[in-house]
């Protein structure tokens, strides 16, 4: 008899054997609980049994609640930091210097990497990969601020902010209106 079956064979009896331990304690628990509800004074100790437990299950489930918000708190500062430093670099690289664009330092792109990969949501990291990193001299200036505005989105969604959408917030930073017609043109058929 293989190993494999030796395991299946001893879980199954366990198994078994559980289950017959359940019940069994089970019966006895609801026997004892019987004979104190028949008595005057074992319906008051059942009932206050009872009212223990549900206060204990209260407590632990308010603690427990108390702690998941304070994890919740403190991821959503640690995103807010994280992507303020985004809207920083994002906005000086906006700034035109001459005819060239003001890009960050490598050093700033390595932190802002660091944040996002500590903080950021795995859907907003797949979004930054897509926008910053898969962007190239290839792509149409469209697609470009498409993929970056689906970064942005991916950011406010993470920050429990999700009713802007396509369309709406690189529209924000474009000056002229014949390009942000262009782009909600391209939005609508990215649809």
């Amino acid at each position: 008899m293989s190993k494999e079956n030796k395991n299946l064979i001893l879980g199954m009896i366990s198994i078994v054997i559980g289950t017959i331990l359940a019940i069994f304690l089970l019966k006895t628990l609801f026997g004892a609980l019987q004979m104190l509800l028949k008595t005057q004074s074992g319906s008051v100790i059942v009932t206050a049994l009872i009212t223990g437990f549900v206060a204990l299950f209260t407590l632990f489930y308010n603690k427990r609640k108390e702690l998941q918000q304070k994890r919740e708190q403190y991821l959503y500062e640690e995103r807010m930091k994280a992507y303020a430093k985004f809207y920083d670099l994002f906005f000086r690289f906006m700034e035109i210097e001459g005819s060239n664009l003001k890009k960050p330092r490598p050093e700033e792109m390595l932190e802002l990497k660091k944040q996002l990969m500590m903080w950021a949501s795995g859907e907003t990291i797949s979004a930054f990969q897509k926008s910053i990193m898969q962007v190239d001299e290839n792509s149409s200036s469209n697609e470009s601020m498409y993929k970056m505005e689906s970064f942005l989105l991916q950011m406010r969604k993470d920050l429990g902010n999700n009713t802007a959408k396509y369309g709406e917030l690189i529209p924000i930073i474009i000056n002229n209106s014949d390009d942000i017609d262009k782009y909600r043109n391209y939005v609508s058929t990215r649809k």
